[in-house]
Parts: C-alpha cells; sequence; structure tokens
C-alpha cells in the first residue's frame, strides 16, 4: 500500500520536467554561459523504468552541469595627480674661473712637499712657499747664461733633512761639500758643493731638484766689479791738482754740508775687494773687516776696494764723502785666472751677515751680475731689517738689460757722470736707475800708499753711499724709502724732464736733502 505515494512522486517529477529545462533563448540571452558542457568518459547519468499496470515508465535524467569561463581581466589605471604650475626660475650662468684649470695636467717642476707637524695645516696648505727671487720656481739658470762658477752648486735643504740624508744626498749626485754656512739674515743653512762625476752644474741641478728634501738648489754665481781704472798717479801729487780732481765733493754740495755733519759713528758696509787699510787716506777708517775668501789664503790689496772706501771715507789729503764714517770691510772678490776681479754668491751672502751683525746700516755693492735667487732673498731681507742698499747700475751700456743687484727693488741703483754732467758712456740705462752721482775721472786711494784715477758707477755708488752716511748722522732712524724720496727730491735734474732711464731722479745735492730731513720729520711724510 506504500508504492502509491512513491509512484506519485515520481510521476511529479516527470510532469514538471520540461518546465525546468532552459529555454534555447534564455541560453541565447547568457551568451552561452547556461551551455551544457557535453559529456565526459561516461557514468554521466542513467536511467531505468518499468511497466507497472498499465503499461506506465519513466526516465530520469540528471541536471546538467553548467560551464562558465571567468570573465576577462579588467587592468585599473588610476589618473595621474594633478600638480599646481609653478614657472621655473632661471638658472644664474655659470662663473668662469679667471685662471681656469688646465685639460692636461701639467708636469711638476719642484718636487712635492712634505707634510709638517701635524700641529699644521694639512699637506696641500703646508706646502713650501716657492723662494723669492726671479725664476721663482727652479734654480736653473737662463738658456745661455754662463757668469757662474763652472764646477759648484749652492744647495738649500728643507728644515728638519737629518745630516746622515744629506750626506746620502750629496754622495747619491757625486758632490763634495766645500763649505756651509747659517745664513741669519735669511734664517737658513746654506751648503756650498763642487760637482763631480764629471756631471755639469745644469745636470746637477735637474738631480737634486727631484729631491723633495732639497727646498732649493742653483749655481754659485760670479759678479764683476764695475769700474774703469783710466790711469795710475804717482805716490804724491800737488795738492791743488788733487783738489781739482775732487770735483764730486762740489757737484754733490758735500762741503757745504761738511760744515755740520760728517758722517760720524755711522756704520757703511764695503762688500768688494781686500782695502788697503794702512793706506794715508784710511787711517782709522776701517773698524770690522772679514774675509770671505779666508778658505783660499789672504789676498792682496787691490785698487777697487781701496778705491770705494777712500771715496767714502778719506781723511788725509783728501776728503770722502763722510770722512768720519766707520767702514765695515768685507773682501768677497779676488782676481781669477783671467786676471778679472770676480765674486761669488755665497761670498757676498756672507758679507751680507757679517754687515747685519756689525750694525752697519748702508751696504755699498759696486759689483754687477747675473739675477740671482738666493742674493735676492738676502737683499730683501736686509731691507726688511732697515739697511739701506747702494748699488752700481753697472758699466755694460745703454742697451744692456738690468744687472743686479742694482735692478733688484727697494736697493738704490746709481748711474755716473762727468764733470759736465754728461752720462758716463759705459753706463747701464733703464728704469731701475734710481740716481746719477760723478764717476768719471775720480780720484782716489790705491794700494801701496799711492793714487788712481778711474772711472765707472762703482764711484758713483760710493759717492750716493757716503751721501747718505750724512744723513744717517743726522736722522739715524732714517728708513731706506725716506732716504730715497729725500734724495730724489732733492736732486738736480738732469737729462729729460723728470725721471728718465739715463739718469734717473738727477743729481742729488747733500745740503738740499740735509735742509729737507726736518720737514720730513714734522709733517710725518
Amino acid at each position: 500500500m506504500r508504492l502509491k505515494p512513491l509512484l506519485g512522486l515520481f510521476a511529479g517529477l516527470i510532469a514538471a520536467s520540461p518546465a525546468l529545462a532552459p529555454s534555447d533563448s534564455l541560453a541565447q540571452q547568457r551568451g552561452g554561459y547556461d551551455q551544457v558542457r557535453p559529456p565526459q568518459g561516461g557514468g554521466g547519468g542513467g536511467h531505468f523504468g518499468g511497466g507497472f499496470g498499465g503499461g506506465f515508465g519513466f526516465t530520469f535524467v540528471p541536471p546538467p552541469m553548467i560551464y562558465a569561463p571567468p570573465p576577462p581581466p579588467v587592468y585599473y589605471e588610476p589618473a595621474p595627480e594633478m600638480r599646481p604650475y609653478r614657472p621655473q626660475r632661471a638658472r644664474p650662468a655659470r662663473r668662469v674661473s679667471s685662471n681656469p684649470k688646465p685639460a692636461v695636467r701639467q708636469v711638476r717642476t719642484t718636487p712635492r712637499a712634505t707634510p709638517r707637524a701635524t700641529s699644521r695645516p694639512g699637506p696641500r696648505q703646508a706646502a713650501r712657499a716657492p723662494v723669492r727671487g726671479p725664476t721663482r720656481i727652479s734654480g736653473m739658470p737662463p738658456a745661455g747664461e754662463s757668469r757662474f762658477v763652472a764646477d759648484e752648486v749652492v744647495v738649500r735643504y728643507r728644515p728638519g733633512t737629518a745630516e746622515t740624508s744629506i750626506r746620502d744626498i750629496a754622495g747619491w749626485v757625486r758632490l763634495e761639500e766645500l763649505a756651509r754656512r747659517d745664513f741669519a739674515l735669511v734664517d737658513t743653512s746654506v751648503y756650498r758643493y763642487r760637482v763631480g762625476g764629471g756631471r755639469s752644474v745644469r745636470e746637477a741641478i735637474a738631480a737634486l731638484e727631484v729631491d723633495p728634501r732639497v727646498a732649493f738648489v742653483q749655481p754659485n754665481y760670479l759678479y764683476a766689479l764695475q769700474d774703469m781704472e783710466l790711469a795710475g798717479l804717482p805716490r804724491t801729487r800737488p795738492a791743488h791738482d788733487q783738489s781739482a780732481m775732487q770735483y764730486a765733493l762740489d757737484k754733490l754740495r758735500l762741503r757745504t754740508a761738511h760744515e755740520s755733519v760728517r758722517g760720524s759713528q755711522v756704520r757703511v758696509a764695503i762688500i768688494d775687494s781686500a782695502i788697503e787699510t794702512e793706506h794715508p787716506e784710511l787711517d782709522g777708517a776701517v773698524t770690522e773687516s772679514l774675509d770671505a775668501l779666508e778658505e783660499e789664503g789672504r789676498g792682496a790689496a787691490d785698487a777697487h776696494g781701496t778705491g770705494i772706501a777712500g771715496i767714502i771715507a778719506a781723511r788725509g789729503s783728501l776728503e770722502g764723502a763722510a770722512p768720519e764714517s766707520e767702514i765695515v770691510a768685507v773682501t768677497a772678490f779676488r782676481k781669477d785666472a783671467g786676471g778679472n776681479t770676480v765674486g761669488s754668491t755665497f761670498d757676498i751672502a756672507k758679507g751680507f751677515d757679517f754687515a747685519r751683525e756689525k750694525d752697519a746700516r748702508i751696504v755699498n755693492m759696486s759689483f754687477a751680475g747675473p739675477a740671482d735667487p738666493l742674493l735676492s732673498d738676502v737683499v730683501e731681507a736686509a731691507l726688511d731689517k732697515g739697511m739701506i742698499l747702494v748699488a752700481a747700475a753697472g758699466n755694460a751700456g745703454e742697451k744692456s738689460p738690468p744687472l743686479y743687484p742694482a735692478a733688484y727693488e727697494g736697493v738704490i741703483a746709481v748711474t755716473a757722470t762727468g764733470a759736465d754732467d754728461s752720462a758716463f758712456g759705459l753706463a747701464n740705462a733703464g728704469d731701475y736707475v734710481t740716481l746719477a752721482a760723478p764717476g768719471v775721472d775720480i780720484l782716489a786711494p790705491a794700494p801701496g800708499g799711492s793714487y788712481q784715477v778711474s772711472s765707472g758707477t762703482s764711484m758713483s755708488a760710493a759717492y750716493v753711499s757716503g751721501l747718505l752716511a750724512l744723513m744717517l748722522e743726522r736722522r739715524p732712524d732714517l728708513s731706506a724709502s725716506e732716504a730715497v724720496t729725500i734724495l730724489e727730491e732733492a736732486s738736480l735734474d738732469l737729462g729729460a724732464p723728470g725721471r728718465d732711464p739715463r739718469f734717473g731722479a738727477g743729481l742729488p745735492e747733500a745740503d738740499k736733502a740735509l735742509a729737507a730731513m726736518p720737514q720730513l720729520v714734522a709733517t710725518g711724510r
């Protein structure tokens, strides 16, 4: 009896199956997503049936498997952020250095400086400043320059270089030490070497400059005394002739100045050849002396040094420009194998140190030669110490290039004139010429108690040195720059109007210079 309800349930399902199946139109509206997936394998469904009573039967169809592929991916790209508009400022033009760095690295011409103590700035800041002087970077002599000792060099080492290192350097370059000296003026030690091993001076300098322990190396330059001896005079001369041949005293108005000042207690250093200190004209004039050539043996008295000393300080039958001044004599010049009286860098520098040690305020340099780094340093240091330096302009002619030390800044360079105020024909000319003074046919003492007549810028420089001694007696604190200003303003203009390369400011007059000095103090100039 329970079979009837069951049969009724199956009959209802069969009747409802057409309504449950989706129509073709609906499938088409869904884009095929409801299509029936084809059967795979078998066993996807089944049917059963039978007859009951009047042959009734049914078939069971399982629900279809619906295949729905995933929708295509959607890529979302956000819109860019909106930023407010800001106008760009114009960039300033790139600064161009006045000394642009070269595109190609330059080769070093000096050894790299060694670092100093850690308390000092770093190595770049502590690099050695170039040695003062004309060449500045290298001590190699210019092409064509031959005015130096053929087998000697002068070397300055860096501070703190050990003695063993100095010996090693000298041995490596084949140098024989001839002398060494601590120069107080430039505060450094200087070594003088002979070059061996068949090397030239230039080759030795090139080898030494690459060593970082060497501060500076240069030749031992040579200088020549600047005069031209015209005639020798016998031991005695008539007094009136001697007086007439001292025309320079009147030209420079020195006789008038001697009425009030005579150079008392003023020391004048003469770096020159040997002076005959026993000459009657120089009795008691030389108070200090140094033979810078002592290792070569004492040389005989020379006409040049004796004559220069007489022009400055003669006190016998002749009258010097400053007859009561004190002479500090430095023998730094001697005749060479060719008969020329020459002196070297090393010996002249020794003379400067001695002059400073003996409190000489004036240094007379009646010699001339090449540009020289060591001598340039010595000159600058002497000027810084308040010394007044006077030098002969040179006897190489009007077209000659500048000669030194006269051409160094701060040195009073003196040219020569004659009794008629004409220029000495062999004198140098140039913008460095400061003053003119008598230097033609000058009567002066000579060795052996005799006399000589000479011409040249050497004599002119000596007269200006004597005039400066008179000014220093009047005012001991006079500086070199003040002295030059006074002498230029007190000079008689010669040649073209104003200062010119031939005569400088002209011929100084002693009485005018002395009269101007009180005014200088009062105005504070």
